[in-house]
C-alpha cells in the first residue's frame, strides 16, 4: 500500500506507524493508532485463486499486513479472514460459511474490479445470495487494470481488518469503472428459499424482494464493524441548515390560522367535537409545526430524522367554518396555509377535512442519500402518530386511507412523486 519493496529491519513497523498515526482518529473504532496496529498483526488472511493477484496484494500490504497464500482448497482453523480472488468455488464458499470465516472476493469483469462482497455467517446472506446478481462488464481489459484492482482491493482489506478507515464492508460492497474510476455500491439480500440462509421453505426464488433489498442496502452496519464517529456528520454546516429549509408557495394566497389552543390537550374533551380553525390549527402545528426557532436549532413539536423535517401536510377543505373549501399546502414556518386550489373534488372524499402527508425527499437525501426514503416514511408515521393522539384529545375522529391513487392526488398538490411521495391520507372530522 505504501511500498512493494522488501522493508529493512524495522522499516515495516515505522512505515505502519507512521501511517496509522497520521490517519488519526478517522472511525472512532481504536483509541489510539497502536489498536489498529494490533488488528492487523493479530490477523490471519489466507489467499485463494490467481497466484499472480495474490502476489501482487501480498507486495501492496506488505507493510501493514501479512497476506498467505493458501495451500488447499479451504481455509486453515485459524483463519480470521479468506480472501478469494474470482468466484470461489462450492467447497470454499461452503467451508467459509460453516466455520464462520469470514470470506472477501475481488472479482475482475471486463474493465470493472468488483470488491466484494464480504460474507459473513453472522451478519449476511450467503455468498449464492450476495451475488445473484452481479455486474456485467463486456468491455476488454487492458494492461494495468489487474495492478489498479488488486491496489484498489489492498484498500479495502486494510480498512476492513485494522478499522483505521471508513469502508462500506460488510453491508454493501464497490464496483469501480478502471477506466474512469468511478464507483457504484451494491449489496442484496437473502433470497426465499435459500437452502443455506433462508428458513422459508419453498423453492429458490432467483432474486430477493425489491424492498428486501432496499432494506439491505441501507442498513446500518453491525456493531463491530461500526463507523462510532459517523454522527458527527449532524453537525455539519449544511446538514445543520436542512432544519432551517420547508416548503413554501410564495404567490398562493395566504390564509391565516387561529392561535393553537395548546391548554386543551391537558383537558382531553371526553366526547365528540366540531372541527374548526382552532382545531384544525392545533392538530396542524403539532403533525408538523415548529415549537420554537434560533439561528443554530429549530425544536419540532413531533420528532424528525436528523431534525431535518421532512413533512410537509396539505390539507383538502370541505366543511370547516371560517375557510373556503379548497387544496390547501401548510407553511409550517409560518404556521398559515396556502390556498393552492378551489377545487376540493379534486380529491375524493366526504370529509369535512382530508390531509394529505409527503415527504420532502431531495432534502433528507442531501444528508442521508438513499436512507432518506426510509426516514421519510418514519417520519410520515411520527406525524400521524401525532395527529391521532391530537385528535383523540380534541374528540374529534381521524381515520387514515389503506388505499389511494396516488398520481391523482399528485396531480391535485401540482407535486412531483419522484421527489414528494404521498406517504399518508387521512380523513379528519365527521361523525364517528
Amino acid at each position: 500500500m505504501w511500498s512493494k519493496r522488501e522493508p529493512r529491519r524495522g522499516r515495516r513497523s515505522d512505515t505502519l506507524a507512521d501511517v496509522l498515526s497520521r490517519l488519526g482518529d478517522s472511525t472512532g473504532a481504536n483509541p489510539a493508532w497502536e489498536q489498529a496496529a494490533a488488528r492487523l498483526q493479530a490477523a490471519r488472511v489466507e489467499a485463494f485463486g490467481d497466484p499472480a493477484l495474490i502476489r501482487m496484494l501480498q507486495g501492496e500490504l506488505a507493510d501493514s499486513l501479512r497476506v498467505q497464500a493458501a495451500e488447499g482448497s479451504t481455509p486453515q482453523p485459524a483463519t480470521t479472514l479468506a480472501i478469494c480472488f474470482g468466484e470461489p468455488g462450492a467447497a470454499l464458499a461452503g467451508h467459509c460459511w460453516e466455520k464462520n470465516i469470514p470470506l472477501l472476493r475481488l472479482r475482475l469483469a471486463g474493465r470493472r474490479a468488483i470488491l466484494g462482497p464480504l460474507v459473513h455467517p453472522a451478519y449476511t446472506p450467503c455468498a449464492e445470495c450476495l451475488t445473484a446478481e452481479d455486474p456485467i462488464d463486456e468491455r476488454e481489459p487492458v494492461a494495468g487494470d489487474a495492478p489498479l484492482a488488486v491496489a484498489l482491493f489492498a484498500r479495502e482489506v486494510f480498512a476492513l481488518i485494522s478499522r483505521a478507515v471508513p469502508s462500506v464492508l460488510p453491508v454493501r460492497w464497490r464496483s469501480v469503472d478502471l477506466d474512469t474510476l468511478a464507483y457504484s455500491e451494491h449489496s442484496s439480500a437473502t433470497r426465499p428459499g435459500c437452502p443455506r440462509c433462508s428458513i422459508a421453505e419453498e423453492a429458490t426464488v432467483g432474486r430477493a424482494s425489491l424492498a428486501a433489498r432496499y432494506e439491505a442496502a441501507v442498513a446500518l452496519p453491525p456493531k463491530p464493524f461500526a463507523d462510532v464517529k459517523a454522527h458527527q456528520a449532524h453537525y455539519k454546516p449544511s446538514n445543520m441548515a436542512l432544519q432551517q429549509r420547508s416548503k413554501s408557495w410564495p404567490v398562493a394566497p395566504i390564509v391565516p390560522l387561529p392561535r393553537p389552543p395548546l391548554e386543551r390537550l391537558e383537558t382531553p374533551s371526553p366526547g365528540a367535537a366540531t372541527l374548526g380553525g382552532e382545531e384544525l390549527s392545533l392538530l396542524l402545528m403539532m403533525m408538523a409545526g415548529i415549537q420554537q426557532r434560533t439561528e443554530q436549532r429549530v425544536y419540532r413539536w413531533t420528532a424528525s430524522g436528523g431534525n431535518i423535517g421532512s413533512v410537509t401536510p396539505y390539507v383538502v377543505i370541505r366543511d370547516v367554518a371560517g375557510f373556503e373549501p379548497g387544496i390547501y399546502g401548510y407553511a409550517l414556518a409560518e404556521h398559515r396555509l396556502a390556498r393552492l386550489s378551489p377545487h376540493a373534488e379534486e380529491v375524493p372524499g366526504d370529509a369535512p377535512v382530508t390531509l394529505m402527508l409527503t415527504g420532502d425527499f431531495p432534502k433528507v437525501a442531501q444528508k442521508y442519500g438513499a436512507f432518506a426514503l426510509r426516514i421519510v416514511l418514519l417520519d410520515s408515521g411520527c406525524a400521524q402518530a401525532t395527529a391521532r393522539s391530537v385528535a383523540r384529545a380534541l374528540g374529534l375522529r381521524l381515520r387514515p386511507r389503506f388505499t389511494w391513487n396516488d398520481e391523482a392526488i399528485s396531480r391535485a398538490l401540482g407535486t412531483q412523486l419522484d421527489s414528494e411521495p404521498i406517504t399518508a391520507v387521512l380523513d379528519l372530522g365527521g361523525k364517528a
